[in-house]
């Protein structure tokens, strides 16, 4: 098993499904854990209390990230170094599944997935890279995208829109951030129960 002792993750949409699997797994190899929900709900008690049967330091910070971006990104990130200053690793997890055919595609649908699925990972990992750079400090960050980024289905074009742009994103910033000692991986799984 990976040791991560030492380190510590900030996890978006961490209280359930994949997200939640990723903050627990990262709790299990030593790393301190920032969950991320948009409410402290349940699932977010249980995901802190698991985090903690590993010895390791578990806070939960909020945040709606199909907001307005720019606050809610600030606010976030503010709220997760206020609990874990020394955070080294970024997990942009949260995500949504919302969709409708193209033709009948309105902004809304079409602006809430774009905000959650690409323009919150992008400028998270813009604050969290200039927090890295300010602190000298090595940064890891992984992107949930789909493998839907990659192979389209009918009916999907906005969702599948929004997970192209994180294979994208993935591969820009590893060019962007390598510099400075920031690794950018792309994880793009398939339909998770």
């Amino acid at each position: 098993m990976i040791d991560l002792k030492g380190h510590a993750a900030l996890v978006t949409g961490s209280t359930k499904g994949v997200g939640r699997s990723i903050a627990e797994a990262f709790a299990r190899a030593g790393a301190d854990v920032v969950v991320h929900g948009r409410s402290r709900d349940p699932n977010a008690e249980e995901v802190l209390a698991n985090c903690r049967t590993h010895g390791v330091r578990a806070e939960f910070v909020t945040g709606d990230l199909m907001g307005e971006t720019i606050p809610v990104v600030d606010q976030l990130f503010a709220a997760a170094i206020r609990a874990m200053p020394k955070i080294d690793i970024l997990v942009n997890n949260a995500g949504t599944y919302i969709d409708k055919p193209f033709l009948e595609m309105d902004w809304e649908t079409y602006d809430r997935t774009m905000k959650l699925n690409v323009a919150a990972p992008y400028f998270l990992t813009q604050r969290f890279a200039q927090h890295c750079i300010a602190n000298q400090t090595a940064g890891r960050v992984l992107m949930i995208g789909s493998v839907n980024g990659r192979l389209a289905e009918p009916m999907h074009s906005c969702y599948d829109s929004s997970k192209g742009a994180i294979d994208a994103m993935v591969r820009s910033l590893c060019v962007s951030l390598a510099p400075y000692n920031i690794r950018v991986n792309g994880l793009a799984p398939g339909l998770v129960r």
